[in-house]
């Protein structure tokens, strides 16, 4: 009898390999606020997940790897050999190239093969909400605090190297205090680098509330607390998030209950237009047309319209061998001398580009093509939360920098492997 509820206990419990796989991914968003100091090519997510990796293989039952997968594997194979080939051609530094592919299989290792042995959507799902209902909180109250009392509440250590930009966490917090001056509100970071980290985790975890397998009875009530949270990170790509996950949150729901959804949609626009009428959100107002030049095009020195237009300028300022083939990972810098110099590229000679132009940029049309192709698959074969989150992954492609990053794990894995037995039937009925 005790056998027999040990096998059964044993069914039912995550496996501790698949909970600590499961927490870490989470927690990297955290460790990859600070660089390594010893070598700060890497942050401490990186360094957190690289110590336990030699946990995880032990633990492996196989080392069996997805042929479904192959097109990735083709993109994989296809970037190492641009890259390569393309660092010679253009003499530049090879320290670069070289760190940013050992990066980028580093992030696909984790997704795909680490992922597929130990990821489990429920241990996820439960510290992913854990860390934003913290994380929202604490933008809640730096908001409050500044409000009242005009101080705000530092969210990182300020003596440390934090990536973002090579800067310390005192000349960071600096640059929000002087920000704040200058617009009239607070952009509050919470306790990682930059606001618009803050709407991606907000982003990804309201979906798994409002989408997901396992959902539970204060799902709803969570995603509104996160929600919060979001607004008042006062990101541009913030409010489209919202505006995707709730819109498809009420589509969804409409099908059932129309009547309810219906009240609910207008009681909120009654609210807003009577709270905007009022004057008491006056920096959403901000917020919100900065959201529309963004859009529009209208504003080139916000920081969301550089990011969406700045690599698909440097993409047609390519020669047509670049653009076909790609300059390879890590090589921009030694590349800009090759590009169209009638064209204007803006404002920065970095890296600053969006996830689809940077993939365009390093990867060439080929290499896009590919990638292309490998989330069409994936996007027939998917439903429910991996299918949206799919789309979401698009719309956060064409606003931000996502490409190996911890946002760029959580939302890979979610898609690969958040589906179980029985998901079909309930979606059906959607």
């Amino acid at each position: 009898m005790n056998e027999q509820y040990s096998e059964q206990r044993q069914y039912i419990l995550t496996p501790r390999p698949n909970k600590i796989f499961s927490y870490l991914v989470v927690i990297m968003m955290l460790g990859n606020v600070y660089l390594f100091p010893f070598f700060e090519s890497l942050d401490m997510g990186e360094i957190m997940l690289i110590v336990f990796v030699p946990y995880f293989i032990v633990n492996m039952r196989s080392f069996s790897i997805k042929r479904e997968y192959s097109l990735i594997y083709l993109f994989i194979s296809y970037s190492l050999l641009v890259t390569m080939i393309m660092s010679v051609l253009l003499n530049g530094n090879v320290g670069d190239p070289v760190v940013r592919m050992i990066r980028d299989f580093f992030y696909y290792f984790v997704i795909f093969f680490l992922g597929s042995h130990f990821f489990d959507m429920k241990s996820f799902k439960k510290i992913l909400v854990l860390f934003c209902v913290f994380l929202s909180a604490f933008v809640i109250v730096q908001v409050l605090v500044y409000t009242f009392m005009g101080y705000l509440i530092p969210g990182f250590l300020m003596s440390a190297p934090l990536n973002d930009g090579g800067y310390t966490g005192a000349q960071l917090y600096s640059n929000y205090i002087r920000y704040a001056s200058i617009a009239g509100y607070l952009k509050p970071n919470g306790f990682l680098c930059e606001p618009a980290h803050c709407a991606q985790c907000f982003f990804v975890a309201i979906l798994v509330l409002l989408f997901g397998n396992h959902r539970e009875k204060n799902d709803v009530k969570i995603a509104l607390f996160i929600s919060i949270g979001m607004v008042l990170t006062m990101s541009t790509s913030g409010m489209l998030y919202l505006m995707f996950s709730w819109g498809m949150w009420c589509f969804k729901e409409s099908k059932r209950n129309f009547i309810k959804i219906l009240v609910i949609v207008c009681c909120g626009f009654v609210l807003g237009a009577m709270t905007l009428k009022s004057g008491k959100l006056d920096s959403v107002l901000v917020v919100i047309q900065r959201f529309t030049q963004t859009l529009s095009g209208d504003n080139i020195t916000n920081s969301s319209q550089l990011r969406m237009m700045k690599g698909f300028t440097t993409f047609l300022a390519l020669p047509l061998l670049q653009k076909i083939f790609g300059i390879g990972f890590g090589n921009y810098s030694a590349a800009i001398p090759f590009f169209n110099s009638s064209a204007e590229i803006n404002m920065i000679d970095n890296e600053y580009m969006n996830t689809v132009s940077y993939i365009l940029v390093s990867a060439g049309i080929i290499g896009f093509i590919i990638m292309t192709l490998f989330f069409i698959r994936l996007f027939r074969k998917k439903f429910g939360l991996g299918k949206i989150m799919i789309i979401a992954l698009v719309i956060m492609s064409f606003g931000s920098s996502v490409y190996s990053s911890p946002i760029w794990i959580w939302m890979m894995l979610i898609i690969l492997y958040s589906g179980s037995r029985g998901d079909e039937t309930i979606w059906q009925t959607y």
